[in-house]
């Protein structure tokens, strides 16, 4: 396939998108584009190419704004998530209105007016570190990856209660950090995991049916997955949605003080004392760790029982 092909015919997933440059001798010749990450959030934008043969052959320091230009031997003109390099007027095509970066603003109004904000010709709230417009109509949370629309909606609503659900929750108990000594949390559990879910990344797992979250330790420890089956309520045995999210981050925190004890308990209880969730902490530790190296929360063990 062709290098300057727009952003929707490139999956960006863990960081890498192939795509073939270009034509020598009648041979195709396929690059990695790799993508990197910026204090945990995702950029999902391609900053370097390799070659085959692994050496690096296009790069693109992006700035800010996208204005720095590209280098290389190669031709990508990927630019921000949906923008495409127009070499001819120096403008970037986003579906729906051209951007320019050396402006960091569009070059025509909003087409949903006012319901945009009201700057109708600013790029993505003057924050492209933040956010991100696929489109050229609507902002996106880099913070969500994969959602839908309306579950993006609600997964923002749930990410602000787990924060209230977890600065709210019944405290004084003597704790330490890890929610050991008592069935409430304690003010410094309540720091660590408000300080989680402020770095956290939220992907959406729509193949997932059977679990209501986890998170990838091995691969990225600020990454926290809702399945599908996490918004399943009525077939499913989740709580709602902010509880999974304080129960991810529990496990995220074993994560990072490289805790070895039972986890599970703890991370129950959470759910249980902070958001009302009517699953009572299983009495034997039922560790989640996967063969994968998931940590999950599953509805066979919410209970302590074995469906």
């Amino acid at each position: 396939m062709e290098a300057n092909k727009r952003m929707e015919d490139h999956k960006v997933g863990r960081g890498r998108i192939i795509l073939a440059s270009h034509l020598t001798s009648g041979v195709s010749r396929i690059y990695g584009i790799e993508t990197r990450q910026l204090q945990g959030k995702a950029e999902k934008m391609p900053h370097y190419g390799n070659s085959a043969a692994g050496s690096t052959v296009w790069t693109w320091d992006s700035g800010a704004f996208g204005k720095e230009a590209a280098s290389g031997s190669v031709t990508v003109n990927l630019r921000f998530p949906g923008q495409y390099f127009d070499s001819e007027t120096g403008l970037h095509y986003n579906w729906n209105r051209y951007y320019d970066p050396d402006t960091g603003r569009y070059i025509a109004s909003d087409p949903y007016g006012l319901d945009g904000g009201l700057n109708t010709y600013a790029y993505v709230g003057l924050s492209p570190l933040m956010f991100t417009d696929p489109k050229g109509l609507e902002i996106e949370d880099k913070k969500l990856r994969e959602f839908p629309a309306d579950l993006a909606s609600k997964v923002k609503t749930a990410i602000k209660k787990a924060k209230e659900g977890i600065n709210n929750c019944r405290s004084g108990c003597k704790q330490d950090m890890y929610g050991n000594g008592g069935p409430c949390i304690s003010r410094t559990l309540k720091t660590a995991l408000l300080r989680i879910l402020n770095n956290a990344t939220f992907i959406f797992d729509e193949k997932n049916t059977g679990d209501c979250g986890y998170v990838l330790p091995r691969d990225n420890p600020s990454l926290i997955f809702i399945t599908a089956g996490g918004f399943d309520f009525a077939n499913n045995d989740c709580c709602r949605v902010e509880a999974t999210i304080a129960h991810e981050a529990y496990h995220l925190l074993e994560i990072y003080h490289a805790r070895k004890k039972p986890v599970e308990r703890n991370a129950l209880n959470i759910e249980y004392e902070c958001f009302g969730c009517n699953k009572a902490a299983p009495s034997k530790n039922n560790s989640e760790r996967g063969a994968d190296g998931k940590w999950r929360s599953k509805k066979s063990e919410r209970d302590g029982k074995v469906y």
